[in-house]
């Protein structure tokens, strides 16, 4: 007995049980406080991984149109640069998405943000519009070849996927209030420090969430879950229904991206501040909390024709609603 004492004790108390139950009291009372303060794939986790990401999101994009026009550009030249991130976007994706199934998730979207922090900082002391367009699409390019990724990491944690992504969309809408208010009280450029710093913490954030590559490659080596053939790129624009799918992604995402660059420059051209066009932007993105809670009891008994007919009608009527909130503060 004197043996195994010596062996989970100091040789200095393992003649004193006062001392030895003193010094197994602290040891306890470590290990309890390592596990209590472990972050590791914890809910706090992903709330700064969604929250963070979304909020830089909104902080690089959302007043872009704004922000250009303020610069002396045309709104035809704001949205060649928009446009131009969108098409790198596309372009780029399948890359990252091979990368991502190489290196792991989480790795790879540790990289983007990173990659997202530097072009913003670069993106900041830009001026001339190539340089623009060339840094406003990498950053883009890297925040949107994120997005697909944390999500992922949302449908595979060990949480219900509305519980974190509703943390995706406050942040989304805090960052929308920010900017507006960075852009009218602080400085225009200001608007991308918030960004680099609203990244390093979503960065932060995904490093501590739960590996759920492991789960993924484990799934994938199931015969069951591995399929016989993949269809190549060249099948796929064979099949008459992707292409009919590529066109109304196309015009649907074209529209909602179009809204989403001009409305604040709607706004702005119609005498209103970017400070207090900035809180109806942000209402607006905090009227979808109540779908992303409850999206999972809905969504399955709804087709998808009657999901994007609504979609739409949303759509065209935050539109209206905008418009007509403006013209009344005028």
């Amino acid at each position: 007995m004197a043996n195994n004492t010596s062996q989970l004790y100091p040789p200095a108390i393992t003649d004193d049980p006062a001392a030895a139950s003193s010094f197994q009291s602290e040891v306890n009372l470590k290990s309890s406080l390592k596990e209590k303060w472990n972050l590791k794939g914890s809910y706090f986790s992903y709330f700064l991984a969604f929250s963070f990401y979304y909020m830089g999101l909104s902080l690089f994009s959302a007043l872009i149109s704004v922000y250009l026009i303020g610069l002396g550009f045309s709104a035809g030249q704001a949205s060649l640069v928009v446009s131009v991130s969108f098409l790198a976007s596309m372009a780029v994706q399948p890359f990252i998405g091979t990368t991502a199934d190489h290196y792991g998730s989480k790795q790879v979207s540790v990289w983007l943000f990173m990659g997202a922090s530097l072009g913003g900082i670069v993106f900041l002391f830009c001026r001339s519009l190539w340089m623009l367009m060339a840094f406003y699409s990498l950053v883009m390019v890297l925040l949107n070849g994120a997005n697909p990724i944390i999500e992922k990491m949302a449908t595979n944690s060990p949480y219900a996927y509305g519980k974190i992504r509703v943390w995706g969309t406050i942040g989304a809408a805090l960052g929308t209030q920010h900017a507006g208010y960075l852009y009218d009280r602080v400085s225009p450029s200001s608007i991308f420090i918030a960004f680099v710093v609203s990244m390093l913490i979503g960065l932060y954030g995904t490093r501590l969430t739960a590996d759920t590559d492991l789960n993924d490659s484990s799934k994938q080596m199931d015969p069951a879950n591995t399929p016989k053939t993949k269809p190549g790129m060249l099948s796929l624009l064979g099949n008459r229904k992707y292409l009919y799918y590529l066109v109304v992604y196309g015009l649907f995402m074209g529209g909602t991206a179009t809204g989403n660059t001009f409305i604040p420059s709607l706004f702005t051209s119609l005498g209103l501040p970017a400070s207090m066009a900035s809180p109806v932007l942000s209402l607006a993105i905090m009227t979808q909390l109540p779908l992303v809670l409850y999206a999972g009891k809905f969504m399955s008994r709804m087709t998808n024709k009657l999901y994007c007919a609504l979609h739409l009608a949303s759509r065209s009527f935050k539109i209206w609603f905008m418009d007509s909130i403006c013209r009344w503060q005028l």
